[in-house]
């Protein structure tokens, strides 16, 4: 309800002049009584409707009281609603939706340059080798090998740790015979000393016309003569007895 304000005045009457009636008498006020004087300044007249008024105005400003007390009463126990000076504090110390915003983006800028970086030290997974297919390869590369040469340190032992290891072979094999289709080397090749017998003989010996002075060297005979019987017994051995016969008879 709205409230009509209403603005009184004081009544301030002159003492020194009293009002009096025909028969000189002072008049009194027919409603409270009290003596009448001449007016200095006239003040608002108290009455039973500005009274009124004002009880009403008492009441509803009562009423009102009364709901705002309980509100506030029912604000005051609200842990939820109710904000403390320090939590205002620490509510006026938050970031504002621009400000938060700002640094969102420069984190996210940030987090997203760092993981580029990252990534590009990376292998990717369809060129990379997984365990199970490293394990895979370094089985196949195995093998079948037995125990004493399944690693690379004991292939290294077994080939002398020469890092050079065919080469030495082909210089070692050209140093040997080669073997020839049909034939292979055994005991019963030619030793050293054979050779050297072999070498001293002069090429195409054995063939025709190859028996010659210059092949044969010394002899007691020549190629004109045949043998004479005379000699036979010279070149004939007790077991050729036979032979020296036919020979003598020819």
């Amino acid at each position: 309800m709205a409230y009509n304000k209403q603005t009184w005045k004081d009544e301030i009457p002159d003492l020194t002049k009293p009002i009096k009636d025909a028969s000189g008498k002072q008049k009194t006020d027919p409603q409270t009584g009290r003596p009448l004087y001449e007016l200095v300044q006239e003040g608002t007249r108290i009455t039973s409707a500005r009274l009124n008024h004002i009880e009403d105005g008492v009441e509803g400003a009562h009423a009102h009281m009364v709901e705002l007390s309980e509100d506030i009463e029912t604000h005051a126990s609200d842990g939820v609603k109710h904000l403390t000076a320090a939590e205002r504090t620490a509510w006026n110390a938050k970031e504002t939706p621009a400000a938060a915003q700002q640094k969102a983006d420069a984190s996210l800028a940030s987090a997203k340059s760092y993981t580029d970086t990252q990534l590009l030290t990376k292998a990717d997974k369809s060129t990379t080798y997984s365990k199970m297919e490293t394990d895979q390869r370094i089985q196949n590369v195995v093998g079948a090998a037995p125990a004493a040469l399944d690693t690379l340190k004991e292939i290294g032992d077994a080939l002398n740790n020469d890092p050079n290891f065919a080469a030495t072979m082909t210089t070692q094999l050209s140093g040997k015979v080669d073997k020839i289709p049909g034939k292979q080397l055994s005991t019963e090749d030619f030793t050293s000393s054979e050779k050297t017998k072999l070498a001293g003989l002069t090429a195409g010996a054995g063939g025709a016309g190859s028996a010659s002075d210059a092949v044969i060297g010394n002899r007691t005979i020549s190629d004109t003569n045949s043998p004479d019987r005379r000699y036979w017994h010279d070149y004939n051995p007790a077991g050729l007895a036979g032979q020296h016969d036919q020979i003598h008879h020819r």
